[in-house]
């Protein structure tokens, strides 16, 4: 911390700007809330306003630096969860219409075994009432 000279100095309140920054971050106590008369101490005020000044800006500048890292972080995680997400509907999805598809099949085949036995029988009966007709139409003769 830089020392004043001990020329004219009276007390100044601070102005109310650089208050509310400075107690924000809790940087209060510079010295160079005095005014002082003589020329080197005000630019040893300057210089120290300046520095709390520049205090100031590096932190607001590492917290949004951190903010936007999180944000990132966040941004690159909830991608994650939604391929996630969108990979298990996908699966569900490509379940279900398999599931489908495999009712679908069963029910074809079902109905074609059950038409291919209608035939058989058919056939059967066909070819057992053929021949009693030919074998009553042989004993006519």
């Amino acid at each position: 911390m830089i020392l004043f000279r001990a020329y004219s100095v009276t007390a100044v309140p601070p102005s109310p700007c650089l208050c509310s920054s400075f107690s924000e971050f809790g940087l209060l106590g510079c010295r160079g809330y005095l005014n002082v008369t003589d020329s080197t101490s005000k630019a040893q005020r300057a210089g120290c306003l300046l520095k709390k000044i520049m205090q100031i800006i590096e932190l607001r500048v590492s917290h949004q630096a951190e903010s936007i890292k999180n944000g990132i972080e966040m941004h690159d995680l909830n991608k994650v969860n939604l391929r996630k997400r969108r990979n298990l509907q996908i699966r569900i999805f490509s379940e279900s219409r398999s599931v489908n598809w495999k009712n679908k099949e069963h029910t074809y085949l079902s109905f074609v075994d059950c038409q291919s036995r209608a035939f058989q029988v058919l056939s059967f009966q066909m070819v057992k009432w053929l021949k009693q007709k030919f074998s009553s139409v042989e004993k006519k003769e």
